[in-house]
C-alpha cells in the first residue's frame, strides 16, 4: 500500500478552489445545501430535538462564533455543527452513500453542510467558501467510504457509520485554512475520534426499543470533524510516516474491514467528483419503510381507493427488514419511524412528507391509530432471497372493506436527485414549518451563494 494516500488526499482537499470546480460540482453542493438547510428548519416542528438543542447550548458556552439556527443564538463552532446536525438529522429525511457491499455508510451532505456552516461563519467566509468546503467535505467523506468494504456482501453483522466524521473534518479544515500537513494532522485526528459503529442498537435484532436519540451519533460526528480541525488550526499535529489511511492496519482494519483500495481514495483527484451524484431521501423515517409507504400509494391512487375503505394491509419482505420493524407502542419518535406499521399510517393519513407527519395532531389521530393496527407485516421467501442479493424487495396486499384484494411490488424506496425534485421537498417541507412566501425567499438565498460576500443574509433568513 501507498504511504502517502491520506498526505495526496489532505494535499488535494486543502488546496481546492472554487474556481476550479465544475459547474455540475458546484451544482451537487447547493443541492446539498438546499437538501441540508430545509431539513433544519424543518426541525423546528419536532419537539424530539429539544434534549440535543439544550446540550449544544450547554456545550457551546465559549466563544459566539456560528449561529445555532431556529434559536437566534450563536455558540461555539463544534457545538453549532453538533446542533444543526443533529436538526438536519432530526427526522432521518437526508441523504447517505455506501460502499459497494453496504458495510460502510456515511451521511455525507447531512454531516458536512453544518460543519461547513458552521466553520464559514466563523472565519466570514463567503457563500463560493461555503460551497467549496462542501465539495471538500463531501469528496473526502465519500472517497474514504468508498474505498473499503467486507469482501462479502453475506459476511458477518459489521456496518461502519463513523467514517462520516471526515465528511466534517474536511469541510471545516477546508474553511479554516488549513494547509497540507494541517489537513493531514485533522484527518488523522478525526480517524482517532471516528467512533465504532452502533448501527445494529437500531435494526436488525429484538430488544433495541426504546431507541436511543439515533441523531446524537450524527451530530457528534459533525462535532467530531470540526474539532479535529480546529486542533489542528491551533497547532496540534498527527504527521507519521503512515498516517490514518495508510498501511495494513490503517482505520479500515481498525473498523473490522476486509478490503482498502488506497488508489480508489486518490484516483483521479480533481477530475472525478461524487457530489454531482448527490441524492436525498424523498420521505422522513427509515428507509426500510419506504417501499412500503409508496407502493401503498400506487395502490390506492390507481384504483381511486380512500383510505377508509382499507380493512388490512399486509407489506411483506426480508427478515432484516422486519425484525424490529413492528412496533406497535412506540415510546419516542425514532421507535416511531423504525416502525413499518407507523410509518406507513403515518404517510397515509398525513399527506405531502415533511416534518408535518409527525405533528401531535397526526400521530394521536385515532384513524391513523386504527389504520396502523390493521397493518400487518410478514416475512416473503422470494424477498429474503433477493435481499441475499442486495436487493430489497416489498410486497403489498391490500383489502378494502368492499371485499377486493390488491397486490402490489416494489424494490426499493425513493431518491431525488435532480435540483427541481429536491427544491420541491425543500419547498414542502419548510413551507409546513414558516409558510410558502418565506420558503421560496430562503430557497432563493441558496441560490444566490456564488454572488454572496458572507452569510449573514441566508442566516438571517433560516432565523427569521
Amino acid at each position: 500500500m501507498t504511504a502517502g494516500t491520506t498526505k495526496e488526499l489532505a494535499n488535494y482537499i486543502s488546496t481546492m478552489r472554487y474556481e476550479d470546480l465544475p459547474d455540475d460540482v458546484v451544482d451537487g453542493a447547493l443541492r446539498a445545501v438546499i437538501d441540508s438547510v430545509g431539513n433544519i428548519i424543518s426541525a423546528s416542528l419536532i419537539e424530539h430535538r429539544l434534549p440535543l438543542i439544550n446540550l449544544a447550548k450547554s456545550m457551546g458556552r465559549g466563544v459566539p462564533e456560528a449561529s445555532l439556527f431556529r434559536n437566534s443564538e450563536r455558540i461555539t463552532m463544534t457545538s453549532a455543527a453538533f446542533g444543526n446536525c443533529a436538526q438536519a438529522t432530526i427526522i432521518d429525511f437526508c441523504d447517505a452513500a455506501s460502499s459497494r457491499h453496504g458495510h460502510v455508510v456515511i451521511w455525507p451532505g447531512a454531516i458536512t453542510v453544518p460543519a461547513a456552516l458552521a466553520a464559514v461563519e466563523a472565519t466570514r467566509g463567503s457563500g463560493r467558501a461555503l460551497l467549496t468546503s462542501v465539495v471538500a467535505g463531501y469528496e473526502c467523506g465519500t472517497r474514504i467510504v468508498r474505498a473499503m468494504d467486507i469482501d462479502s456482501p453475506l459476511q458477518g453483522p459489521v456496518q461502519a457509520r463513523g467514517p462520516s466524521v471526515f465528511c466534517s473534518a474536511a469541510a471545516a479544515g477546508h474553511a479554516l485554512g488549513l494547509d497540507p500537513a494541517q489537513m493531514t494532522s485533522a484527518l488523522g485526528m478525526a480517524g482517532v475520534y471516528c467512533p465504532v459503529s452502533a448501527g445494529y442498537r437500531f435494526y436488525g435484532d429484538e430488544g433495541l426499543v426504546p431507541r436511543a436519540h439515533i441523531t446524537h451519533g450524527w451530530a457528534w460526528m459533525s462535532l467530531s470533524g470540526v474539532f479535529a480541525a480546529q486542533s489542528a488550526s491551533a497547532g496540534l499535529e498527527m504527521l507519521q510516516e503512515q498516517n490514518i489511511l495508510d498501511g495494513d492496519r490503517g482505520l479500515w482494519r481498525m473498523l473490522g474491514m476486509t478490503e482498502f483500495d488506497p488508489e480508489a481514495v486518490t484516483k483521479d483527484l480533481g477530475k472525478s467528483f461524487s457530489i454531482p451524484n448527490f441524492n436525498t431521501k424523498g420521505h422522513p423515517g427509515c428507509s426500510f419503510t419506504h417501499g412500503s409507504i409508496i407502493g401503498t400509494g400506487k395502490l390506492l391512487s390507481d384504483n381511486g381507493i380512500d383510505v377508509d375503505a382499507i380493512e388490512q394491509i399486509t407489506v411483506a419482505t426480508n427478515t432484516r427488514d422486519t425484525v424490529g420493524f413492528e412496533d406497535r407502542s412506540p415510546t419516542n419518535l425514532v421507535d416511531r419511524m423504525f416502525s413499518l406499521p407507523e410509518q406507513l399510517s403515518i404517510a397515509l393519513v398525513a399527506g405531502e412528507p415533511g416534518p408535518g407527519w409527525y405533528a401531535e395532531d397526526i400521530l394521536d389521530s385515532p384513524a391513523r391509530t386504527a389504520l396502523a393496527d390493521r397493518i400487518r407485516v410478514a416475512v416473503d421467501e422470494e424477498c429474503e432471497a433477493a435481499r441475499d442479493h442486495g436487493k430489497r424487495i416489498t410486497k403489498i396486499e391490500l383489502r378494502t372493506k368492499d371485499g377486493r384484494v390488491l397486490h402490489h411490488e416494489r424494490e426499493g424506496g425513493s431518491r431525488l436527485s435532480s435540483l427541481e425534485d429536491i427544491e420541491a421537498k425543500f419547498l414542502i417541507s419548510v413551507g409546513q414549518v414558516v409558510g410558502s412566501e418565506r420558503a421560496s425567499a430562503i430557497l432563493e438565498k441558496i441560490h444566490h451563494l456564488p454572488e454572496a460576500e458572507n452569510l449573514d443574509d441566508l442566516i438571517h433568513a433560516i432565523n427569521q
